[in-house]
């Protein structure tokens, strides 16, 4: 609902690089400074510790702002019976087998979504709205489609070349729809005049494409890509 937007965006927290020495220093200390290592576990932080807009596993924060009872209580059920999974598979496989099974996996998993969201987020011409200047479709649009190659979209389910239409329609289309949807989208664009807004990058080398983003831009962005009025 609120990506590309400097305050409420809950994918991530964008800073001006021109501000960055009025970021907090703790956010310095135990984000920036550190953040090469943090690549295989920010999946994990935004989960179980609910950076930057609330937990998964502890219901807490902005995300749970106004959310029924039942929803979570329905959230609750699922944290437990993911906690007793895991629990009761590394009492019966020992730490050492469970650790290669269950967690180098998850690990590798939590690389793969922090990269995908991460890049279906940015751009380097990426423009972020301000309260005053953003709209949902201004911020639909400043999200990324990026192809891996033929192989890795379809074994995705196209969630990475497909992710604009998921952003303007994301309570429409399913999944196995993303493919079509995303080039009747496109066709529709170019026949009014308005395929200059749709961003497609493509990206076989994503890996080099989040170790050098993340190194180099974090989560700064330049000054003039924050459109204020």
């Amino acid at each position: 609902m609120y990506s590309s937007s400097t305050e409420k965006d809950y994918s991530h927290k964008w800073y001006s690089r021109d501000e960055f020495d009025d970021i907090p220093q703790l956010y310095k200390t135990f984000g920036y400074n550190p953040r090469m290592m943090q690549l295989p576990f920010l999946y994990f932080m935004y989960l179980a510790l609910g950076i930057p807009d609330g937990g998964h596993v502890v219901f807490y924060g902005r995300m749970w702002e106004g959310v029924s009872l039942q929803k979570k209580f329905d959230a609750a059920i699922s944290v437990a019976v993911s906690c007793a999974t895991a629990g009761s598979l590394w009492m019966n496989m020992g730490t050492a087998d469970f650790t290669v099974v269950c967690m180098v996996p998850w690990l590798v998993l939590s690389w793969w979504l922090f990269m995908v969201t991460y890049l279906q987020h940015h751009s380097e011409d990426g423009k972020l709205y301000t309260d005053e200047t953003f709209t949902f479709e201004k911020g639909a649009f400043e999200t990324v489609d990026r192809s891996y190659g033929k192989l890795i979209n379809r074994m995705s389910h196209h969630m990475m070349d497909g992710h604009v239409v998921h952003h303007l329609f994301f309570e429409r289309v399913p999944h196995y729809r993303l493919e079509a949807a995303t080039e009747a989208l496109v066709k529709g664009m170019d026949e009014t005049g308005q395929k200059h807004l749709y961003k497609y990058i493509d990206t076989p080398d994503f890996n080099a494409e989040i170790v050098n983003g993340f190194r180099d831009n974090w989560f700064l962005v330049e000054e003039e890509n924050i459109k204020r009025e």
